[in-house]
């Protein structure tokens, strides 16, 4: 007789999964088995009838992003404020400090793997050739 053992799926946390590469996202790992959170912060649009659980909350409220990760094993960072137009406070205390408060909350919660993805807009666009990717010297000319 096999000893039959039941296995939860791994929770995987996202943030900003209603922007363009969330909704890309969440299909994918919802595909693959993962128990997926999303940090909802205004809008549920984009993933509604997807299985997913929404967990109201804010990059700057500590305490609601405590009640996403907590559990998760792998968090996924897509939230920001992105503009092509001049720097504002709102850009850096979102995509600074918001940042930094998931951080620390992932940190205190254990969570095994932070994946952070990016704009861009903070890279190096030369050379026009080649792979962009976390070795790409970063864009010391941004306004932002």
């Amino acid at each position: 007789m096999l000893n039959k053992t039941i296995f939860a799926a791994m929770i995987v946390a996202v943030t900003g999964a209603s922007g363009h590469i969330g909704i890309n996202l969440l299909p994918l790992l919802i595909e693959k088995g993962y128990e997926v959170r999303v940090l909802v912060h205004k809008n549920t649009k984009a993933f509604e009838g997807m299985d997913v659980t929404p967990v109201k909350g804010d990059l700057m409220d500590k305490q609601s992003l405590i009640e996403c990760i907590d559990g998760a094993e792998v968090l996924i960072h897509l939230a920001g404020v992105i503009t092509l137009e001049k720097k504002s406070a709102e850009v850096l205390r979102v995509n600074i400090d918001g940042t930094r408060n998931l951080l620390d909350a992932a940190k205190e919660l254990g969570v095994k793997k932070f994946i952070f993805f990016s704009s861009i807009h903070a890279l190096n666009v030369f050379p026009l050739t080649g792979i962009m990717d976390e070795t790409r010297e970063l864009n010391k000319e941004s306004q932002f």
